[in-house]
């Protein structure tokens, strides 16, 4: 089942109705302090993973009377909750933002490539797009945008990676890397130290962009006290429509 367009432009107008409403209980409920309430959050696993979850600890042990609920999904599925408010904002890397969103940056990343320690894959430091392209290699499913970038990436140098395993956690890819299963490229952002002592890690900026992460959310959406002042804490010039 799908929605019409009449239906959309409802079901726009309701959300819309109900944003309204929460901002009018919030002019007049006496909760509306900053350090209480609840804040929802729709993200990537890796970016919760690697990069929301100690800011979300170091807040929480500040403000202990805030919660949070943590959506964990691809794209789809956060672009989904943003649209239907299930989810106060978004945090990902988005090949397109759709109309009545809007994005705010917030970090950069490079694409690496990761390999077994000492792999028998290559001999120099540069492996080309070429070499890459014959060696087993692990994979993200389609719904992800760096799995977008790579396949575009090689289709332009008419290649086309051989794909021996498709998994969804960028830790489980890590493991069967590490196991000698093939390599993978990931966001640099999602590789510890700890990678770096257990596998072989190569720099890919002259074959791939940077790839830029940060917050999307509805246009004229009510944020509360509680989601505009940890908006503020991860991004200080974020700014709110009036």
């Amino acid at each position: 089942m799908v929605l019409t367009p009449e239906g959309k432009k409802l079901f726009e107008k309701t959300i819309s109705l109900f944003e309204l409403v929460k901002e009018m209980e919030a002019e007049t409920d006496e909760g509306r302090l900053e350090h209480e309430g609840k804040i929802q959050i729709a993200s990537t696993h890796a970016v919760i993973q690697y990069s929301l979850s100690q800011r979300i600890v170091d807040y929480k042990l500040n403000l202990p009377d805030v919660n949070f609920e943590i959506i964990g999904g691809g794209v789809n599925v956060i672009l989904d909750k943003v649209e239907s408010s299930e989810a106060d904002f978004g945090i990902a890397n988005f090949n397109k933002i759709p109309d009545g969103l809007v994005f705010h940056e917030l970090f950069e990343t490079v694409p690496k490539l990761i390999a077994p320690k000492n792999n028998p894959f290559f001999k120099n430091k540069h492996p080309t797009l070429k070499q890459i392209s014959r060696i087993p290699f692990i994979l993200f499913p389609n719904t992800s945008t760096l799995t977008t970038t790579i396949r575009a990436r090689f289709a332009e140098n008419g290649l086309v990676p051989r794909v021996v395993l498709v998994l969804n956690n960028f830790d489980i890819v890590k493991r069967f890397v590490e196991l000698g299963m093939g390599i993978s490229i990931l966001d640099e952002f999602t590789i510890t130290q700890e990678d770096y002592q257990r596998l072989d890690i190569f720099p890919l900026e002259r074959y791939f962009n940077s790839r830029m992460y940060g917050i999307i959310m509805r246009k004229r959406k009510y944020f509360s006290p509680t989601v505009r002042a940890f908006l503020r804490s991860i991004k200080p010039d974020i700014e709110f429509e009036k």
